[in-house]
C-alpha cells in the first residue's frame, strides 16, 4: 500500500514515542531536590577581580589629572599665550581665546601624559585609563605628520577639556571627556567604562590673566573713555598743570608748567592707582619709585626742565630699596611736591574772577552822550497836520452862457481874472481851526473875430464859500523812552521848567504855510491848492537839557559799571564760561529798573532823560553780547588749535569740557577683592614689575628683564604746549582774527616786554662779577657768553623802545582830542595835562603797559581836574571817554607794535633772566640742598619778576579791558611697556609660589621630544593720553610753557623698548 493509502492519524490519536508524565514528574523532583543539597552545602562563587580592577584605576585617575592640570596651569601662567602664531595654526589657537585655548591644551597634554601612569591590577585582570585624544601627532609646517591613519590633532586635545573659573577666578576647574577605564583579561576586554572627570585645582590662573588684560586695557584705556591709566594722568596733571600754572600767573619763575618729568611721574603714580583697583595692590617698587621722582621732581623744578642725565635718573628711580608695601596707596598721592610756588593744586581749579560791565558801560556812556542830541530832540517832536475844507453858499457855480456881439462872429476863446475877499477873524494861533467867509469875484473877458477884425465881450460873476483851515498837532515822540502820558505839553513848565513844545504850534503853522488864514483861504479858493497836509517839527530845548540828561547818565552809570559777575576758571578752561552774556541778561532783567521810567513823564524833558537812560543800558548790553560774541569766538578758536594734527590735537570730537570732567571724575579707587573662600584660602596678588617704575630714561642689564648687553626705555612721553609764548603760533591766530592784528602786537602786551628788558638791563648791565662769585676772566667762555647775551638783550631793547615810543606818541594825540571834545581846555592845557599824566611813569614799557590796565586813563582825568572844574557828570563822561579811546587805540594797527620785535626782546629777557635763577639755585643746591629757594635773595628777585612779564597763553575775550582769564592747553602723550611683568600669588607648592608672567616670548609645549610653539607671549604694552586745560586770572604772565619748546618729546618718541626700535604710536595720528 502506497503511503498515501494510509489512513490518517491526529495527533492526539497517535501514541508513537510517548513517555508517561507521572515518569517526567519523578524526574523533576529528583533532580531538584539534588540540585538543592548541592547549593547547601558549598555556596556561589563570584568572580569580582575586573570590578576591583577598575576601582583602582578611578581611585587614582583623579589625583592624577588634579596634579596634571595644575602643572598645566603653572606652565601656561609661566608662558601665558596672549598673541596665536607659531606652529599652531590660527584654527587652533584662535585670535580670541589664544590664552584658554593654549591652557585646554597643556591641560590635555598633561593629562594624556599621566594617566599613562594610571594602572591597576587584580589577579590576571589589568585596569588602564586612556583619553580620546591619546598620542596627538605634533604639526608640522605641512599640517601634522601621517604617522597614523587617524591622526590626533592638537585641535582634538582643545576639544577634549572644558575649562571654567571656581571662586572668582583663583581656582581652575577642569573637565576632561570621555575618560575611559579599560580592563583586561590576557588581552581581552572585560570591562569598560567611561566619564568625564572634573578637577578642581587651588591655581588662580583665569583670575591672574584676565585681571592683567583688565590691567593693560585699563592703561590703553584714554580719559574719555571710563577709569584707567588716562583718566588717572588726567587727574594728576590736572593738580600739577593748575598748581604751577597758578604759581606761575602769581609770581613763581615757572618756566615749563607741564614738562615730561611731570608726566613720567603721573602716568607711574596713575599705574599705582591701575594696580590697585586690578590686583587689589600696588607694586612695592613702582610705589617707592615714585616717592623719589616726587622728590627729585619737586626738588629741581626751577632748574633746566629739559636736560636729564639718563644713567643718574635711572639708577635714581630704580634704587632696590622699597617702602613697606603697606603704604604703597600713598604713593597716588606723591605728586604734590611737584607744585613750584604757592600754589594750591586743591584750590585752583575752584578760583573765582570777578567780571564787571566797566568797559562795556564806558562805551555805551560814551556813545549815548555822543547821541544825547538826537536823543533829546527825538524826545521834543511833535507831528502836525493842515486840513482845509472849501464849502460853496451862493453865487454861480460857472460863468453866463456866452452871447455872440452880431452876426458872422466866430467864439476865439476867453480869460477870467478872480479876486478873493475873505472875513472873518481868529484860529490863526496854535493848534486851532480857523473859519472864513470868502467871496471870489470873476471877470471873464471873451473873445471873437469875423475873420478880419477882432472883438471883445465882457461879462462879471461871483461866488461865496465857506472855508475852514484846521491845524492839529500831536506829541509824537520816536521811540526810546517806554510809552507812558507825558504832561504838561505845549506849555512852559515840565521837569526843568523849558518851553516843553511850547513854540511847536507855531513852528508847525509856518511849516504849513498856514500862518496867515486869510491867506490861506483865498489861495485855497482861488486854485485848486493841497487840501491835506502833514509835517513834523521839533520843539525848542532848554539849554541846561543836555547836561541835566549828562548828570542822570552818570549817576545810573556807576550802577551800571558795577554790575558783576562771577566766573569759575574751571568753566573757563571747559569752554563753557560766558560772563559777557551773564551780565547782559542780567542788565536785561533789570533794564526797567534802571531805566525807572515814570508813571508819567514831567514833560518833554523829562521824557529826552528817561530815553537817554534807555539808550544807554541798551547800548551797553549790545556791548556786552558783542563781546560775549567775541569771547565764543576765542573759545571756538582754543577748540579748533587744540584739535590741530600737527599741534598734537586729536581729531575724533572729543571737546576739552570732556576733559575737564574727566579730571574731575578721577578717584583713587578701592582695592578688588580677589578671593577669600577658594579652595586653596584666601588669595592675594602682587604685581612686580621689572622696572616696577618706568622712567622715561634707557635701562640695561642692570634690570633683570632686560637681555645682557641691551638696553631699552620702558616710557616715552610727549607733551604739547598748544599757546606758547609770546603771541606767537595757535594763539597769534585767534587773537588775530579776534582783533585784526595780523603780525602786530597789542601795544599793552609790547610795553610789558619792553618794561621787563629794561629792568634787565638795569639789573645786568653793569656787574662786572658772575652770579656765582668768579671774575669774568676766570669764567672765561662763560662770561663771553654772558656779555654776548647783554649786548643782544640791549639792541633788541632799543628797537622794541622805538616802536613802543612811537606808538605812545599816537596814542597821546587821541587822548589829547577826545579831552578837547568834552571840556573846554584850550590846546596848551590839554597837551600839558597829557604831560604830566606820562611823566608819572618813568620809563616807556612802564608807561605803555599803564596805558593798557587803566591807570593812565584815571591819571588823565585827575591831571584834567587840577586845570578845569569837572562835575560828577563831567569826571565821569571824561573818565569813560579816556577809557574807551584807550581802548580802541589798544585796539588799533597804527598803535600796536611788531611782533618779531617784541618776540625777540621777550626771549633775550627771559634768557638772561632765567641763566641768573639757575646760576643762583644751583649754587644754593650745592651747599643747601632744597633750601634752595628760600636763598634766593632779594638781590635777585628782579629775575623773577622779569620772567613773568612777558605773557603766555591765550587771552580770553582779549580785547583791552574785557581779558577775564587766560586760558592754554597742553596735549599729553604716553606709550610705554614691562619688558617683564609678573603677578605673584600667595598659593602654590612651598618654595614654588604662584606666578603669572608677561613678557617678549614663545611659549612651547613639549610633543614627542620635539618643543612646539603654541603661541607668542607679549609684554605689557600701553598709550594713552589726555589733554590739560588750565584757565588763570588775566594779567601777566597769564600761563604756559616759556622756554621756547612747545613740543617736548623724551627721547626714542613714540617707540618704548629696546632702542632703534621702530614701532607706529596711535598718538602719532591723533
Amino acid at each position: 500500500m502506497r503511503p498515501s493509502d494510509r489512513p490518517a492519524l491526529s495527533i492526539a490519536d497517535d501514541r508513537r514515542g510517548r513517555v508517561p508524565f507521572a515518569l517526567v514528574g519523578v524526574l523533576l523532583l529528583v533532580s531538584s531536590g539534588a540540585y538543592a543539597s548541592g547549593l547547601a552545602t558549598t555556596g556561589v562563587t563570584i568572580d569580582r577581580s575586573v570590578e576591583r580592577a577598575m576601582d583602582r584605576a578611578s581611585a587614582d585617575l583623579t589625583p592624577a589629572i588634579r596634579s596634571a592640570t595644575a602643572d598645566a596651569a603653572r606652565a601656561a601662567a609661566a608662558q601665558p599665550v596672549t598673541r596665536p602664531g607659531g606652529d599652531v595654526p590660527r584654527t587652533v589657537i584662535r585670535n580670541d581665546s589664544a590664552f584658554e585655548d593654549a591652557l585646554r591644551i597643556r591641560v590635555g597634554l598633561a593629562v594624556e601624559a599621566s594617566v599613562e601612569t594610571v594602572t591597576a591590577r587584580d589577579g590576571d585582570i589589568r585596569a588602564t585609563t586612556t583619553v580620546p585624544f591619546e598620542d596627538p601627532a605634533p604639526p608640522t609646517r605641512g599640517g601634522y605628520s601621517p604617522g597614523n591613519d587617524d591622526p590626533t590633532t592638537l585641535a582634538d586635545v582643545r576639544d577634549g577639556v572644558t575649562i571654567a573659573p571656581a571662586a572668582n577666578g583663583t581656582a581652575l576647574e577642569a573637565t576632561v571627556q570621555n575618560v575611559t577605564t579599560t580592563a583586561r583579561r590576557n588581552g581581552r576586554i572585560v570591562g569598560e567604562r567611561t566619564r568625564d572627570v572634573t578637577v578642581v585645582v587651588a591655581v588662580p590662573v583665569l583670575a591672574a590673566h584676565e585681571r592683567t588684560e583688565r590691567f593693560e586695557a585699563a592703561l590703553n584705556r584714554g580719559a574719555i573713555e571710563g577709569t584707567g591709566l588716562g583718566r588717572q594722568l588726567t587727574g594728576r596733571l590736572y593738580a600739577i598743570a593748575w598748581a604751577r600754572g597758578y604759581a606761575q600767573r602769581f609770581g613763581a619763575p615757572v618756566q615749563n608748567v607741564v614738562g615730561n618729568r611731570h608726566v613720567e611721574l603721573s602716568t607711574n603714580a596713575g599705574i599705582t592707582a591701575v594696580q590697585r583697583e586690578a590686583f587689589g595692590a600696588a607694586d612695592p617698587n613702582a610705589s617707592a619709585g615714585v616717592r623719589r621722582a616726587a622728590v627729585r621732581t619737586g626738588l629741581t623744578d626751577l632748574l633746566e626742565p629739559t636736560g636729564v642725565d639718563e644713567n643718574e635718573w635711572s639708577r635714581f628711580v630704580l634704587e632696590t630699596s622699597v617702602p613697606d608695601p603697606s603704604d604703597a596707596a600713598a604713593a597716588s598721592t606723591e605728586t604734590a611736591p611737584v607744585t613750584a610756588g604757592n600754589g594750591d593744586e586743591s584750590d585752583a581749579t575752584d578760583v573765582t574772577e570777578t567780571v564787571t560791565a566797566g568797559p562795556a558801560a564806558d562805551a555805551a556812556l560814551v556813545e549815548t552822550l555822543d547821541r544825547t542830541d538826537a536823543i533829546a530832540e527825538s524826545a521834543y517832536r511833535v507831528e502836525a497836520t493842515r486840513r482845509i475844507r472849501v464849502d460853496r453858499t451862493g453865487g454861480r457855480t460857472r460863468p453866463p452862457l456866452r452871447e455872440s456881439p452880431g452876426a458872422n462872429w466866430t467864439y476865439v476863446g476867453e480869460r477870467t481874472t478872480s479876486t478873493a475877499d475873505a472875513r472873518g477873524s481868529g484860529g490863526e494861533n496854535g493848534f486851532d481851526t480857523a473859519t472864513r467867509r470868502v467871496t471870489a469875484d470873476h471877470r471873464t473877458t471873451r473873445y471873437w473875430t469875423d475873420g478880419s477884425s477882432r472883438r471883445t465881450t465882457t461879462v462879471q460873476w461871483s461866488q461865496r464859500y465857506r472855508v475852514t483851515v484846521a491845524v492839529d498837532g500831536r506829541y509824537a515822540p520816536a521811540a526810546g523812552a517806554p510809552d507812558r502820558p507825558t504832561s504838561p505839553t505845549f506849555e512852559r513848565g515840565g521837569a526843568i521848567d523849558g518851553p516843553n513844545l511850547r513854540d511847536t504850534p507855531d513852528a508847525a503853522r509856518r511849516k504849513l504855510d498856514t500862518a496867515n488864514a486869510d491867506a490861506v483861504v483865498e489861495r485855497a479858493v482861488e486854485s485848486s491848492a493841497e487840501r491835506r497836509r502833514r509835517t513834523v517839527v521839533y520843539g525848542d530845548r532848554p539849554a541846561d537839557l543836555r547836561g541835566w540828561m549828562r548828570d542822570d547818565l552818570a549817576a545810573i552809570h556807576g550802577e551800571v559799571r558795577a554790575t558783576e559777575t562771577t566766573v569759575e576758571m574751571r568753566a573757563v578752561a571747559a569752554g563753557t564760561a560766558n560772563p559777557y552774556g551773564e551780565l547782559a541778561a542780567t542788565l536785561r532783567d533789570e533794564r526797567d529798573e534802571l531805566v525807572d521810567a515814570p508813571r508819567t513823564y514831567d514833560g518833554a524833558a523829562d521824557r529826552a532823560r528817561v530815553a537817554a537812560r534807555r539808550a544807554y543800558v541798551d547800548a551797553t548790553i549790545e556791548e556786552l553780547e558783542r563781546r560775549a560774541r567775541t569771547a565764543q569766538d576765542v573759545q571756538d578758536g582754543v577748540e579748533n588749535a587744540a584739535s590741530e594734527r600737527d599741534r598734537g590735537g586729536s581729531t575724533d570730537g572729543t571737546s576739552l569740557g570732556q576733559y575737564v570732567a574727566a579730571a574731575g571724575r578721577t578717584t583713587d579707587p578701592d582695592p578688588d577683592e580677589v578671593g577669600v573662600e577658594g579652595p586653596g584660602g584666601p588669595v592675594s596678588f602682587r604685581p612686580a614689575g621689572s622696572p616696577g617704575y618706568l622712567p622715561r630714561t634707557t635701562i640695561d642689564a642692570a634690570s633683570p628683564a632686560v637681555e645682557p648687553g641691551s638696553r631699552t626705555r620702558p616710557l616715552v612721553t610727549r607733551n604739547v604746549n598748544v599757546f606758547t609764548v609770546p603771541y606767537g603760533d595757535a594763539a597769534s591766530g585767534i587773537v588775530d582774527r579776534a582783533l585784526a592784528a595780523g603780525d602786530r602786537v597789542p601795544l599793552p602786551q609790547a610795553g610789558r616786554t619792553l618794561a621787563a628788558s629794561e629792568r634787565t638791563l638795569r639789573e645786568t648791565g653793569d656787574e662786572a662779577d658772575t652770579p656765582d662769585g668768579t671774575t669774568a676772566s676766570d669764567a672765561g667762555s662763560t662770561a663771553t657768553t654772558d656779555e654776548e647775551q647783554t649786548a643782544e638783550l640791549r639792541r633788541s631793547h632799543d628797537r622794541l623802545e622805538s616802536d613802543v615810543s612811537g606808538s605812545i606818541d599816537r596814542v597821546e594825540r587821541r587822548v589829547e582830542h577826545r579831552i578837547g571834545a568834552v571840556t573846554d581846555l584850550p590846546g596848551a592845557e590839554r597837551k600839558a595835562a597829557v604831560d604830566a599824566a606820562s611823566d608819572r611813569y618813568a620809563t616807556p614799557g612802564q608807561l605803555a603797559t599803564a596805558m593798557g590796565d587803566g591807570r593812565y586813563a584815571e591819571a588823565i582825568v585827575a591831571e584834567t581836574g587840577r586845570r578845569t572844574t569837572l562835575t560828577d557828570g563831567d569826571r565821569a563822561h571824561l573818565g569813560a571817554e579816556i577809557r574807551t579811546t584807550l581802548r580802541s587805540a589798544m585796539e588799533s594797527d597804527r598803535t600796536s607794535v611788531s611782533k618779531s620785535r617784541v618776540t625777540r626782546a621777550g626771549e633775550i629777557t627771559r634768557t638772561v633772566a632765567r641763566k641768573r635763577i639757575e646760576s643762583v639755585v644751583e649754587n644754593e643746591l650745592r651747599r643747601a640742598g632744597g633750601k634752595a629757594v628760600d636763598r634766593l635773595g632779594e638781590e635777585h628777585e628782579w629775575a623773577t619778576d622779569v620772567t613773568k612779564q612777558v605773557g603766555a597763553g591765550l587771552p580770553v575775550a582779549p580785547v583791552p579791558g574785557y581779558w577775564y582769564a587766560t586760558v592754554n592747553v597742553w596735549h599729553v602723550d604716553v606709550a610705554g611697556t614691562y619688558p617683564r611683568f609678573e603677578l605673584r600669588a600667595n598659593t602654590g607648592p612651598p618654595g614654588q609660589p604662584f606666578r603669572y608672567v608677561r613678557g617678549s616670548g614663545r611659549s612651547t609645549v613639549e610633543m614627542d621630544g620635539k618643543r612646539v610653539t603654541l603661541g607668542y607671549t607679549d609684554p605689557v604694552r600701553f598709550e594713552t593720553g589726555t589733554t590739560v586745560v588750565v584757565a588763570v586770572p588775566p594779567g601777566p604772565p597769564g600761563v604756559g610753557d616759556v622756554d621756547g619748546t612747545w613740543s617736548e618729546r623724551s627721547a626714542g618718541w613714540p617707540c618704548p623698548g629696546a632702542e632703534r626700535r621702530t614701532c607706529s604710536a596711535k598718538s602719532e595720528s591723533r
